[in-house]
C-alpha cells in the first residue's frame, strides 16, 4: 500500500508492504549403482523448510527549496523473520551425515538516505547523498556455511559526491564514493561439497573510488559512448583461516594468519568500456569493448589464487524490416569475442597447510573464444 502527496515545491510518498515465503526443499534419489531401490526410495537424501517474513514502511520527500536547488530524504524501516529447519544436500563431517539446519533469526533495520542537489544552468548538476543500508543474509548465506558458523547481517555507510553536465550532444559525468562496511559478506574463494559459493563475516572493510562516464552524439546516425570506475576494495585488520593437515592429511584444525590490511575478493581495481553505436535507417551496429583488471578470488591478495585482466570485445549487427501487417522483422548476429582472446572471468580456490607446507589450489572458469549467435525478432 501507498500513498502520495504534493504541493507546488513539495512531494511525498508514505507506503508499506508485507509478504510471507514459504517452501519445502527435499531432494529424492532415482537410481544407485550396485544398490537396491528399495534402500534408498522410500525415503528422501535430505529434506528441510523455510518460512520468511519481510514487511517494511517507508516516507519518502522530495523538497525544492529554491530554483535549482533540491534536498530530499528517505527513510525506511525493516523487519524480517527468518527461519530454517531440517536437514541440507551438503555432507557435515562432524555428524558424519546431511547437514542439519536449524536457522531462527530476526532482524529490525532503520535504512535512512539524505541528499541535496543543484542545477546551475540546465547543464551543470551537483549532487551528495549519504545512505546507510542493511541487509539480511540469504538462504546459501545459512545453508553453504564452514564449521557451521552462521553469518550475520550486513551494514552499508555509503557517502556519494558527483557532478554531471550534459548539453545537446555531449554528457559527462564524474562520481565520487566511499562505502564503508560493517560485516560485510565476502567470497572467500571456497566452495562447498555441492559447489556453491562460501562466504565469512568481516568485521571491517571499504570500497572507495571514483565513476567516470561520458557519450558523445558525433552525427545523427553515430554515437560514441566511454566509462571506467577506479576504485580501492580493502578489509581492513583481516585474518585468514587456512586448513591445516599433518603429512598424511589428517585434519588438525585452521590456522589463523594475520594479514593486516587485505584486498578484497572478487573486486577489480579498474573496470572500464567503450561503446560505438552506428545505425542507418534499419541497419545498427554496436561494438562494446571492455577491460576488467586483475581481481583476487580469495581475500588475501594471494597473486596464485587471482585472475589475469583481459580485454573482450563484442559486435551486435542488425537489420530491420518494416512489415504492415506484423509490424516489423529484425534479423541480428552476435558475434562475441570478436578478436578471439583467450581469458577467464571467473574462478575459484583454497590455500592448505600441508606438513607445514603451503599449498595454493586455484580453478578457472575459460570463457569461449570467437563465436556467433544469429537470432530473428519479430515485433507485432
Amino acid at each position: 500500500a501507498a500513498a502520495a502527496y504534493a504541493a507546488d515545491n513539495l512531494d511525498l510518498a508514505f507506503g508499506g508492504s508485507w509478504s510471507y515465503y514459504s517452501c519445502p526443499h527435499w531432494g529424492e534419489l532415482d537410481w544407485m549403482q550396485e544398490t537396491d531401490p528399495a534402500d534408498y526410495r522410500s525415503k528422501r537424501w535430505y529434506d528441510n523448510d523455510v518460512d520468511k517474513q519481510d514487511a517494511n514502511l517507508f516516507a519518502r520527500a522530495n523538497w525544492t527549496v529554491a530554483r535549482g536547488l533540491n534536498l530530499f530524504a528517505d527513510m525506511q524501516y525493516r523487519y524480517v523473520h527468518y527461519k530454517a529447519w531440517g536437514v541440507n544436500d551438503n555432507y557435515d563431517e562432524a555428524s558424519g551425515g546431511m547437514q542439519p539446519i536449524d536457522v531462527d533469526e530476526t532482524y529490525h533495520f532503520f535504512n535512512p538516505r539524505a541528499g541535496v542537489s543543484y542545477t546551475l544552468g540546465k547543464r551543470h548538476n551537483f549532487y551528495f547523498s549519504f545512505a546507510v543500508a542493511q541487509k539480511e543474509p540469504t538462504r546459501s548465506n545459512f545453508t553453504d556455511t564452514k564449521n557451521g558458523e552462521y553469518p550475520t547481517s550486513e551494514r552499508l555507510y555509503d557517502w556519494e559526491f558527483g557532478y554531471l553536465f550534459h548539453n545537446d550532444r555531449f554528457e559527462a559525468g564524474v562520481n565520487f564514493y566511499y562505502m564503508s562496511y560493517k560485516d560485510q559478506l565476502v567470497a572467500t574463494g571456497e566452495l562447498s561439497d555441492t559447489g556453491q559459493e562460501l562466504s565469512r563475516n568481516i568485521p571491517d572493510s571499504y570500497r572507495r573510488g571514483i565513476e567516470l562516464s561520458a557519450s558523445l552524439n558525433i552525427a545523427r546516425w553515430f554515437s560514441l559512448g566511454a566509462n571506467a570506475t577506479l576504485s580501492q576494495n580493502r578489509i581492513e585488520n583481516y585474518t585468514e583461516y587456512v586448513s591445516e593437515y599433518d603429512a598424511d592429511w589428517n585434519y588438525l584444525g585452521e590456522k589463523e594468519l594475520y594479514l593486516g590490511t587485505s584486498t578484497l575478493s572478487y573486486s577489480p581495481s579498474v573496470i572500464a568500456g567503450v561503446l560505438l553505436d552506428f545505425h542507418v535507417k534499419g541497419f545498427s551496429a554496436l561494438l562494446h569493448t571492455q577491460y576488467v583488471g586483475k581481481q583476487y578470488f580469495t581475500n588475501g591478495r594471494n597473486d596464485a589464487l587471482s585472475l589475469d585482466d583481459y580485454c573482450v570485445t563484442n559486435l551486435n549487427l542488425g537489420y530491420e524490416l518494416a512489415a504492415s501487417k506484423i509490424g516489423s522483422v529484425r534479423f541480428g548476429v552476435q558475434i562475441n569475442n570478436l578478436f578471439n582472446t583467450e581469458y577467464c572471468n571467473n574462478g575459484y580456490g583454497y590455500s592448505s597447510i600441508v606438513g607445514g607446507v603451503r599449498e595454493d589450489s586455484a580453478f578457472y572458469f575459460p570463457q569461449a573464444m570467437f563465436n556467433v549467435l544469429a537470432n530473428v525478432t519479430v515485433r507485432f
